[in-house]
């Protein structure tokens, strides 16, 4: 569906003249994407759980340790995150608390990761970019 058909089906249901000027098509459209997020996504979530899960994989940089949560990531959270090194090798690297992260910081890899903001923290920064990190949401 695109969002012209969309507008006309909306406009038709709801019997809006075309020369009205209180809502404006990006109006109709912002609502539209409010009930999206407020009741769809939470449906068709609960039904079928897995049905949305996606992975993506970002390289790593050398001493960075702050990396975007895909923007895509539904409430912004993430299902998992693994590591994958430079043979293909896939590990799990688990969530720790902020509070608790300096207990990693001795690890020669990435043993741990805490949300700040919008972003994900390697505990403790890679040191090299042979590695990419795998985002699952």
């Amino acid at each position: 569906m695109t969002a012209d058909r969309l507008l006309a089906g909306v406009k038709r249901r709801i019997v809006i003249p075309a020369s009205q000027s209180l809502l404006l098509d990006a109006d109709i459209l912002a609502m539209a994407d409010d009930e999206i997020k407020a009741s769809m996504v939470p449906l068709l979530t609960a039904a079928r759980q897995d049905y949305f899960v996606t992975s993506v994989n970002v390289a790593t940089v050398a001493d960075q340790e702050s990396y975007a949560v895909p923007y895509r990531a539904v409430g912004r959270g993430l299902r998992d995150l693994k590591i994958v090194d430079s043979a293909g090798l896939v590990r799990d690297v688990g969530l720790v608390t902020i509070e608790d992260a300096h207990r990693a910081i001795d690890s020669s890899s990435v043993s741990g990761f805490f949300f700040k903001g919008d972003s994900v923290v390697l505990v403790p920064a890679p040191a090299d970019a042979l590695s990419s990190i795998q985002f699952w949401y």
